[in-house]
């Protein structure tokens, strides 16, 4: 098992992962389903029902041209006209819906709510007390989504609050996973209930490399009492240099502004927090954007409303590829992410 100060780190780590993906901005990744195609007239992703329409030609009658970016009557869409029709109305919580060759709804890019993560990373991280430090993690975070809904949303930025009496968040079972394609592999996630929900231990000392970049790295499960089966893969990201602040790994207090360099993964999360006995918990703050934006800024009016006079405060930026894949009327991101953590005092 690792150390207490690794043990520190992983326990804020994961409080951080349940904001990673939860972000309103930023991207959500590749999604995928589990189980079921989508194909002209049949069942889309997760089971949803797409509208389908075959015409591709035209009649001498004066048909709908399939093609000509106009939707007509038998085409459920043409081109990038939709009518009336979203990843909302197809039966999905969110995303974008594209248009097939045949004129046919393709709702790949649309996604359910998020009900949590499964997840491997290699965290470098410090404290006042511990010099910049290395520790791994394999877990799963699931849960809820109207649980733990945002208080606030600004922008790609959310605010949270996390009771120490654990009366928020309650984590759900997906099941036991199976992670293979790292330098450990396979990596065992087992599930047990405990006073908060369903955690998951990993097996791990929290010493091992897990992954190098470019890896595959896959993600299956048989499905809990909660989250049906699901299985997917993810590229292993490259680490995150962080350009500003330049004393992230020594600060002290909490900064809007977090820069990195950028190397074209899916995502980065900003994850900040403040914890405060007087207040009864930690309040939490989350951004999500492209890896491409290289910066983010924590808006002022969220700043204001973290608990004053913390007892410690901690942030973790998170780069991580991911597969948002829809189970069932749920979805769950996969990821694999290189990670840096402050905490202070």
């Amino acid at each position: 098992m690792p150390g207490i100060c690794a043990s520190a780190a992983v326990s804020i780590a994961l409080l951080a992962a349940v904001l990673v993906g939860c972000g309103s901005g930023g991207t959500a990744g590749t999604s995928t389903a589990t189980g079921a195609s989508t194909t002209s007239g049949g069942a889309g992703a997760g089971g949803a029902s797409t509208t389908a329409a075959s015409a591709g030609t035209t009649t001498s009658g004066g048909g709908p041209v399939c093609g000509n970016g106009i939707r007509e009557q038998g085409e459920a869409c043409d081109g990038t006209d939709f009518g009336s029709s979203t990843c909302v109305t197809a039966g999905y919580a969110s995303g974008t819906l594209a248009c097939t060759p045949q004129c046919a709804l393709d709702p790949s890019g649309c996604s359910y709510p998020s009900w949590g993560n499964a997840f491997v990373e290699q965290l470098m991280y410090s404290t006042s007390k511990q010099p910049v430090s290395f520790t791994s993690l394999a877990a799963a975070a699931f849960f809820d989504p109207a649980s733990y809904a945002p208080l606030e949303i600004v922008g790609p930025c959310e605010r949270r609050f996390a009771p120490s009496n654990g009366s928020g968040l309650k984590y759900v079972d997906g099941g036991a996973i199976t992670i293979t394609g790292g330098a450990v592999s396979p990596i065992h996630l087992t599930p047990a209930t405990s006073m908060i929900g369903t955690t998951y231990s990993d097996g791990l000392t929290g010493n091992e490399t897990l992954f190098t970049t470019g890896a595959m790295i896959h993600f299956a499960s048989a499905g809990g009492s909660s989250i049906p089966a699901f299985s997917g893969q993810v590229a292993a990201p490259a680490p995150i240099t962080i350009t500003q602040p330049a004393d992230f790994d020594s600060m002290s207090t909490l900064p809007a502004t977090f820069s990195w360099t950028s190397t074209g993964a899916t995502r980065v999360n900003v994850a900040i927090g403040a914890y405060s006995q007087a207040a009864g918990g930690t309040g939490q703050i989350g951004c999500e954007v492209a890896d491409s934006a290289g910066t983010i800024t924590v808006p002022a009016s969220l700043m204001a409303k973290l608990p004053a006079s913390p007892s410690y405060i901690y942030a973790v930026v998170t780069r991580s590829n991911v597969q948002s894949v829809n189970v069932g009327m749920k979805s769950v991101k996969l990821w694999a992410a290189t990670v840096r953590q402050r905490q202070a005092p």
